[in-house]
């Protein structure tokens, strides 16, 4: 008999499910001990950790995985069973790989323990001649010679290798060694001549049997440079001077601590390690440590125990240490792997949404750089969290979207009828009043009655201190009442309305964050049963019971706790109860009672496996459904396909499904074209958008129009990555939402002709000065529209209105020093009002010709010079003093005089040479004797080379 999950990720393949006896039923028992699945629908979908064969993704715990031989870019696509080799001269945020190693193309994902072959490769190592590759999977080591791609097999001391450092003559291991009794760091000199047959394989054991010191984990990540070997240890990272290594050598430096002993941990942010070290890298200059959702630079030249780092990458400075679940540019969440050369740093990010590979340039090394690029994408999840029945429609929550089966599955390998995507989440549930669903990002929708299409929600509520993807988890909608769960760990909350929300963003009744004198620590699930509140919480494994949700407040104590004591262990994902049973989905378990218990007892039945074809699979149980006869479990392994699966109360006429695999999904695998059930969530993920989307009918009324537009603006400027990022509103799917989009949208309230042949739009933007300040004259020439980014100094401008004549959409989005604009037309003057002398930058500018094509007007980082401006004097009435600004594009003899209305000289403020650039003068209301003058209309005058301007001031004494 062959157990768990496992055994479903070693082969895409499965065999027939040809039931066997289950036996009789035992009696007071509602299911056998190993009770018989006959009906498996969503089968399979990719496991948790990968989207898909067209997808990168990245093992939950690979140290290493990425290498750069400053050619090329090596990522070990962990999940998929490969090595995606990418073209450093033309990286990019959409880069395509230019090899794929240990797959045939980028269509597959089957793990072969062929000489070409690939199964869960970690670590990664090259010098650009050889290629090293953790082949964990396979326990072996493997090096590509990169000249013809033949592959050596590397007869090691320890073959399951984690993670490999090179520097060109010998190799750096991590590695667990079985008998010696934990993960070893092992050293094979001479690694080159071995592989040419000029020497034998030779090894040397720096950390091995146990060896790391208490308190700091297992070693990881290794890495080497031109004098030092690092290994990434627990929360520390030990240096070597590769020069003296010799077996059981102890190490010359530790970072995170100021002792080897662990003793003395760095408090200071800047040195202290804040979670597990995964990785290091160096590149001789500098020491990289990924340190949770942050990369801590350290000087290697200032290398010393316990030293402090220089710079910090992902976030915007020591101090910050917010968690989040979406990298982005500038803010990591879970870095892994890394690689660095002379130029640039490679990252590994595993965010839980988004896995991704970001380049930083190491020319621009700040506090919280930005990334030049960042590969990944979002992918669907396979279905893992909740689902509900209702209305005889079956609803599958799979965290990017809603399947809805228009009726109850009753054959095998069904996938859903379609979709909810515009409100996609990890859980739904519905009263049969009500469909109420809960993204991972924190926001509730509520639909008034069940939806047969695909819209908004007619309620929508932002359960607020929801950071990012990844905090929300579940919610309940019964009896008129509604309960959602925040599982983020710093802001653990249940919220509780008594009655479903009618207005968006309505304030929960009551919200619960205590019970048993204890934080309720990321509650997963909540279940209504009339006036009785279940809540399943993840941290503790805990099921709280209240039997009264009408007496219900924020200090309300539950009636119930039952958890790990009564043998509920691994962390609760699910509850239901329907007045007879009670079912508690957690950990690789599923725990049932008889009743509803009035204390603390142990569930009446366990299920922990269940036969499929005569095979015992262990559970990963998640949503759960009881219909009275049949209980419907949402199972998800974490490395295997995940299904929705249904299991009789008792043994009946199995359905025979004949393999887990339909026909079409195998077609997939071979051929690379989406299978037709696949092609609504295939669509929204890879860019090609459902009509509605293209047509930018974003509410779903059936109109483009202003109101849609609105819709669009407020995404305006998000990529893929951000918080606010909705793929909703990226039309053309490159994962951002910018002036292509815009065009697109526009597009559909007035579709053009084609462009003349030959024409090629232009675009001039120049400045002059208005009575209020500088105004940006931008025309485009043989273009249908326009677009761009405007950089401003906001101390010296605030951006007032635009002036375009057009009845389509203009795009007018404004934060502080930057302005995105964009119209169909061919002219518009931006107004700004301040003072004059501020720089003004063109960031980006777009031109889209009649076919609405968007094409660069090449005038990008163009900046505007301001011309010789006097500025308006200030204040003005003024009392004691007055303030005159002016402009200079270059250096001039400036002669700036106040005259009285006669004519005559009041006060010289300035008479002389000034280098170009914005100046300023006072007057004090004084004349050149410093006797005050009277009240009144003063001149005040500008002579700069051939500029004269005049500017009125009012003296009132």
């Amino acid at each position: 008999m062959k157990y768990g999950c496992s055994s479903l990720g070693v082969v895409l393949f499965v065999g027939l499910l040809v039931f066997g006896s289950a036996g009789s039923e035992p009696e007071g028992r509602l299911f056998p001990e190993v009770p018989v699945v006959d009906l498996v629908v969503m089968t399979p979908m990719w496991p948790t950790n990968s989207g898909g064969p067209r997808f990168m993704t990245l093992g939950n715990h690979v140290a290493g995985g990425i290498a750069s031989d400053g050619r090329y870019l090596y990522v070990s696509d962990a999940c998929n069973n490969r090595v995606l080799v990418f073209d450093l001269e033309d990286l990019t945020d959409r880069s395509e790989p230019v090899k794929v190693i240990g797959q045939k193309d980028m269509f597959s994902r089957v793990p072969s323990d062929d000489l070409y072959g690939l199964n869960h490769p970690q670590g990664l190592a090259t010098d650009g001649r050889w290629l090293f590759i953790a082949d964990t999977g396979n326990l072996r080591l493997l090096a590509y010679d990169l000249t013809n791609f033949e592959v050596h097999p590397i007869p090691v001391f320890c073959s399951q290798v984690a993670d490999i450092a090179f520097d060109g003559e010998h190799l750096y291991t991590v590695a667990n060694c079985g008998s010696f009794g934990g993960r070893s760091v092992v050293v094979y000199p001479d690694i080159v001549r071995f592989l040419e047959g000029e020497g034998p394989l030779k090894d040397l054991h720096l950390m091995s049997e146990g060896e790391p010191s208490a308190n700091t984990g297992l070693p990881s990540g290794i890495d080497v440079d031109d004098r030092y070997l690092y290994v990434a240890d627990g929360r520390r990272v030990l240096i070597w001077d590769k020069h003296n290594l010799r077996d059981h050598a102890p190490a010359d430096f530790v970072i995170g601590f100021y002792d080897f002993e662990c003793r003395d941990q760095v408090e200071d942010l800047r040195g202290r390690l804040t979670a597990s070290i995964y990785d290091v890298a160096s590149n001789g200059r500098y020491i990289f440590v990924p340190d949770g959702g942050r990369v801590l630079v350290f000087e290697r030249k200032k290398l010393s125990n316990g030293m402090l780092a220089t710079y910090v990458i992902g976030k915007k400075d020591f101090e910050d240490l917010q968690l989040d679940f979406a990298p982005s540019k500038d803010f990591l969440t879970c870095a892994r792997g890394l690689a660095a050369d002379e130029g640039h740093l490679y990252v590994t990010d595993k965010g839980f949404y988004h896995p991704a590979v970001l380049a930083f340039d190491l020319s621009k090394l700040e506090n919280g750089m930005e990334a030049d690029c960042m590969l990944g994408v979002w992918w669907p999840r396979n279905p893992k969290y909740g689902l509900e029945i209702v209305d005889n429609k079956l609803f599958v929550a799979g965290q990017e979207y809603i399947g809805v089966f228009e009726q109850i599955p009753s054959e095998n390998y069904r996938y859903p009828d379609w979709y909810i995507l515009s409100m996609g989440g990890v859980d739904v549930s519905s009263d049969g009043r009500y469909l109420c669903i809960i993204s991972k990002g924190g926001a509730i929708g509520i639909y008034d009655g069940v939806p047969d299409e695909d819209g908004p929600p007619d309620v929508k509520i932002d359960i607020p201190g929801v950071t990012g993807g990844g905090a929300a988890t579940g919610l309940c909608c019964r009896d008129g009442k509604l309960v959602a769960c925040n599982s983020f760990w710093e802001q653990s909350k249940v919220l509780v309305w008594k009655s479903v929300p009618t207005e968006d963003d309505q304030k929960p009744d009551v919200v619960l964050t205590m019970a048993g004198g204890e934080r309720i620590m990321e509650p997963f699930t909540a279940f209504i049963y009339g006036d009785t509140l279940f809540v399943g919480v993840h941290i503790g494994s805990k099921v709280l019971i209240y039997k009264s949700i009408e007496r219900l407040t924020d200090e309300t104590e539950p009636d119930l706790i039952l958890g790990e004591s009564e043998g509920i262990r691994g962390g609760v994902h699910d509850v239901f109860y329907d007045g007879r049973y009670l079912f508690i989905s957690a950990g690789q378990g599923l725990y049932i009672y008889h009743g509803l218990p009035e204390e603390r007892r142990e569930p009446d039945e366990v299920i922990t496996e269940v036969d499929v074809s005569g095979t015992t699979y262990r559970l990963d149980p998640w949503g759960i459904y009881f219909d009275g006869k049949n209980l419907w479990v949402m199972n998800g392994c974490s490395e295997d396909y995940s299904f929705v699966m249904r299991i009789p109360k008792s043994r009946t006429e199995p359905v025979h499904p004949e393999k887990l695999m339909s026909e079409e999904f195998a077609e997939y695998l071979e051929s690379g074209e989406v299978p037709e059930f696949m092609v609504s969530l295939w669509e929204r993920y890879s860019g090609i958008h459902r009509e509605m989307i293209l047509s930018g009918d974003f509410d779903g009324n059936g109109v483009v129009d202003f109101k849609d537009f609105s819709l669009f603006v407020a995404h305006f400027g998000t990529s893929h990555g951000e918080p606010n990022f909705d793929p909703l509103f990226d039309l053309t799917g490159d994962g951002r939402v910018d002036f292509e989009d815009f065009f697109k949208f526009v597009a559909q309230f007035d579709k053009g002709g084609s462009a003349k042949a030959g024409t090629r739009p232009k675009l001039s933007a120049e400045v002059r000065y208005g009575d209020l300040g500088p105004v940006v004259e931008v025309r485009a020439e043989g273009a249908e529209g326009f677009g761009l980014v405007l950089n401003y100094d906001p101390e010296a401008y605030e951006f007032l209105r635009a002036d375009v004549s057009s009845r389509l959409p203009v795009l007018k989005k404004e934060t502080r020093g930057k302005l995105a604009f964009a119209c169909v037309g061919d002219k518009a003057k931006l107004v700004f009002r301040g003072e004059f002398g501020g720089a003004m930058e063109v960031e980006e500018a777009v031109v889209v010709d009649r076919a609405y094509r968007v094409s660069d007007a090449g005038v990008k980082g163009t900046l505007i010079v301001p011309e010789f401006a006097l500025g308006r004097n200030f204040p003005n009435p003024f009392n004691s003093s007055t303030a005159v600004v002016y402009t200079l594009p270059e250096a001039a003899h400036v002669k700036l005089v106040v005259y009285d209305l006669l004519g005559r000289v009041v006060k010289v403020l300035v008479n002389g040479v000034q280098d170009a650039g914005r100046h300023r003068a006072v007057w004090d209301g004084r004349d050149g004797s410093g006797r005050p003058v009277a009240s009144g209309l003063y001149l005040i005058r500008m002579e700069a080379g051939t500029f004269r301007k005049v500017r009125e001031a009012v003296l009132v004494r």
